[in-house]
């Protein structure tokens, strides 16, 4: 997937982890991190639980869609990413791509939690950088439709009609909240599903 011609290597491993044996997306975590899409904490976890991180999920991105890191990152577009941070990398490449900003005072917020609507934003843009032209309209409205802020509701309405997030219990989306390790490898992996890497 690339918006150039070229040849591309789908490395793909083995691997499961010891917290998800019995967990509802094994499946996907599973098949995630046989494509080195996703890592463990350590010890054979997982850790699915768990929120995401603005830092984390970039980097979740840039190997989901596959972009290429600067080797070096240092480019002062942010006052909080440092070129030794491990995150720097990643985050030059996905801004680069356009697909995450940083906030009006030049920060990133590394290590702030991602909320579900930033991540339904980001994902919808990465879809337009792979040239995939789904259609934004005609998802069914949320319970909370009023809740989500007009920056976020075209793509969320977008990953919705593609079913590549879903509302919580009373088909609320909750766009404030945050998502969880395990709900962001389901989203992943429906985005693979979407762009044909997986069948």
């Amino acid at each position: 997937m690339s918006r150039t011609d070229g040849t591309f290597l789908i490395v793909q491993t083995d691997k499961s982890f010891d917290d998800t044996a019995t967990h509802w997306a094994k499946k996907e975590v599973d098949a995630l991190a046989s494509l080195l899409i996703i890592d463990g904490v350590g010890n054979g976890a997982f850790d699915p639980n768990r929120s995401v991180t603005r830092a984390e999920f970039t980097a979740l991105v840039v190997r989901l869609f596959g972009l290429a890191t600067p080797a070096a990152s240092g480019n002062g577009k942010f006052g909080d990413v440092q070129t030794s941070d491990w995150f720097a990398s990643a985050v030059a490449a996905a801004t680069g791509a356009g697909l995450i900003n940083g906030y009006e005072n030049g920060e990133f917020r590394p290590d702030q939690t991602i909320s579900r609507d930033e991540m339904a934003v980001i994902l919808a843009r990465g879809l337009a950088f792979a040239g995939h032209k789904g259609d934004a309209a005609g998802a069914e409205a949320f319970a909370d439709q009023s809740d989500i802020p007009a920056w976020a509701a075209e793509a969320t309405s977008q990953l919705a009609g593609l079913g590549v997030v879903n509302g919580k219990p009373g088909n609320a989306f909750d766009p404030e909240g945050e998502a969880t390790r395990a709900e962001s490898a389901v989203m992943m992996f429906r985005m693979l599903s979407i762009l044909t890497f997986t069948k």
